[in-house]
């Protein structure tokens, strides 16, 4: 018996290594030939084997003399052969492998004996299927073997359907009855007409699959790691991977493949993202090797950790400033005053650039050299689609960004006048969506953070209350009181750290209108009393106030002096370096990281537009980053 049971091929690889592959008509010469053992079905056996799975194989080989020299070495590896059918008269399946200098690979199989493959052969083996904990099938055999064994194994355990070679139109009723359908991103293409470049074209891609009636998709997208979604949680989790230098992806989907069954099999409290995890980790350890099965890791090459029933941690950065909020796409005119009721005025200008509270703040902190991380909901349309690039390009982690497909991006009207002041009308669109349900899934993201971010830009506020809960005492969390609420909810105020707001917002919130200091004192004084912990109050030109429960007279912190040709964006460039001086330099006061962020919020200024005018580091003195 087997607790993983593999229903596939067995393929006998050669495969030929040169500096890169050739171009069509062209003979060029190579590097190395090897001659190996392959076959997704075999390679996805071996894999879970070397990590000490109880290991059987259902496949048809040829008679022939490569046929009954894999019989033995399958013995070798301890996987169960009982059936595995020497077929006569037909040569084993072979693949033709070629592998460039950069890792990438190309595949053309020749399956032979594995044609052979029949119902009746997994009728013979119905004992053992049922008797599995974890069944794995793909398409590299006939379809009616594999539809038998899924039907065989339905209610039983975990059955697990890779979608290789890829087919354009698998027959529907596949991927109705396995429980986990998985693909690579080029199989993914071929199935789904997406190119998969990225997590934005992953989400799209595994809408599509979940529409053609798949339950889960596992979507394994090479050096971003893997995303997975469900029938009832569309939305992709993403599991990044190790980065690593590959010698050889020949073989690292079955590794994956094949750990994954293992983790599943024998760490069943693990949930999917975790065995995910686990198994993207065994396969970054494989493309280090030449080879296929014998890049595969025995499971003493590998962490003890690795193995154990808590939580593993691997080497994958997190964030240390994560941001939960809003994006919006700004829409900005420039005019020489503000248009009264009634009126139409010439403009000067118009913009349409990216905004938003929430990756405004998290482009700031990274302007500046922070690890940032964003949680937040995108819409499916063009807008949505060139924000991400943006913040890939600003070297933010994405990878708790939730695309919602049919929905459209979140967008801004701005009114900007000669003197800098603005007016901004915002209208929701796929923000709105963001849940608590996305937050949960974010939560390793969000705790592994010293700084976290929140804003008001999420309504209803339910996602927002849910990550500062879940980052209650592992850091820094500052809540941003924009868009103003009147009344907002109070826990918010009483979870955060630090709440923030500048006049404007302040006044709409306690009915004082705050013209100076002593007004300031006096809104400060209303917010702490409601609950508030400690209070940074924004100023405009005048610089910024903040007090505590534990010391209610407030500090006042000046800025500099300047002309100012753009304000929007100021309060967002404010609080990302006031978090970047709060996860960087810890040690510095509240005083004084007050004060580096009204410095760089009025570099902010002096430029056109919202993130395009927050300043890199470089841009800046350098004592503004002494310690």
């Amino acid at each position: 018996m087997g607790d993983v049971v593999v229903v596939g091929s067995c393929m006998v690889d050669f495969s030929c290594y040169a500096s890169r592959f050739p171009k069509v008509g062209e003979t060029m010469c190579g590097e190395k030939f090897v001659t190996s053992n392959g076959g997704k079905g075999a390679n996805q056996c071996v894999a879970a084997a070397r990590l000490g799975a109880s290991t059987a194989l259902i496949a048809s080989l040829g008679a022939d003399s490569l046929g009954k020299e894999y019989f033995e070495k399958l013995k070798l590896e301890n996987v169960n052969v009982s059936k595995v059918h020497l077929r006569e008269g037909i040569h084993s399946g072979i693949a033709q492998i070629t592998v460039a200098d950069s890792g990438e690979n190309t595949i053309i199989i020749v399956p032979g004996a594995n044609t052979l493959l029949s119902p009746e052969d997994v009728d013979d083996a119905e004992e053992l299927i049922k008797n599995a904990k974890v069944l794995l099938c793909q398409f590299e055999v006939p379809t009616a073997p594999t539809l038998q064994a899924l039907k065989l194994f339905k209610g039983r355990g975990l059955s697990i359907l890779n979608g290789a070679p890829a087919m354009p139109n698998p027959d529907p009723e596949l991927l109705k009855s396995c429980d986990i359908f998985c693909v690579n991103e080029t199989e993914a293409e071929i199935m789904t007409g997406v190119p998969v470049t990225g997590l934005y074209e992953s989400q799209i891609a595994v809408n599509k699959l979940l529409q053609k009636e798949c339950n889960a998709v596992l979507l394994t997208l090479g050096a971003l790691g893997a995303v997975y979604a469900s029938q009832s949680n569309p939305n992709v989790i993403h599991i990044p991977t190790e980065k690593v230098t590959a010698i050889d992806t020949t073989g690292a989907g079955d590794a994956f493949l094949g750990s994954f069954a293992y983790f599943a099999a024998y760490h069943a409290g693990l949930s999917i993202d975790q065995i995910a995890k686990r198994a993207c980790f065994v396969a970054s350890q494989s493309v280090l090797r030449i080879g296929t099965q014998s890049s595969f890791p025995y499971k003493q090459d590998l962490p003890a950790d690795l193995f154990s029933r808590l939580t593993f941690q691997s080497s994958v950065n997190m964030p240390d400033i994560v941001v939960v909020g809003g994006y919006v796409i700004d829409f900005m005119c420039y005019v020489l005053r503000f248009p009264k009721g009634g009126e139409t005025i010439c403009g000067k200008k118009l913009l349409t650039c990216h905004g938003g509270k929430g990756a405004n703040q998290c482009i700031s902190a990274a302007r500046l050299g922070a690890s940032t991380g964003f949680v937040a909901s995108l819409g499916d349309d063009s807008f949505g689609q060139k924000y991400l690039e943006q913040l890939k390009h600003e070297n933010v982690d994405i990878s708790k960004i939730y695309i919602q497909e049919g929905v459209s991006s979140d967008a801004s009207q701005i009114t900007v006048t000669d003197s800098g002041e603005n007016t901004i009308i915002f209208v929701p669109g796929a923000n709105r969506l963001l849940t608590p349900d996305n937050i949960n899934d974010a939560a390793d993201l969000i705790r592994s953070a010293k700084v976290l971010l929140c804003q008001f830009e999420i309504q209803p506020p339910l996602p927002t209350l849910q990550a500062l809960k879940i980052f209650k005492g592992h850091g820094l969390s500052i809540l941003n009181g924009a868009p103003a609420i009147q009344n907002p909810d109070p826990d918010l105020l009483k979870l955060c750290d630090i709440f923030c707001v500048n006049e404007t917002e302040a006044e709409i919130m306690t009915g004082i209108s705050v013209t100076g200091i002593p007004e300031a004192q006096t809104a400060v004084d209303e917010l702490l009393s409601r609950g508030c912990n400690t209070v940074i109050l924004t100023l405009g030109v005048l610089g910024a106030v903040f007090a505590s429960q534990s010391s209610r007279n407030i500090v006042h912190v000046p800025t500099e002096q300047v002309k100012a040709v753009d304000t929007t964006g100021a309060g967002d460039a404010f609080l990302g370096s006031f978090a970047y001086f709060a996860a960087y330099h810890a040690n510095l006061s509240l005083a004084e990281k007050v004060k580096r962020a009204c410095y760089v919020a009025s570099q902010s200024v002096q430029r056109v537009g919202t993130q395009e005018n927050f300043p890199y580091k470089t841009d800046l003195p350098a004592k503004l980053f002494a310690r």
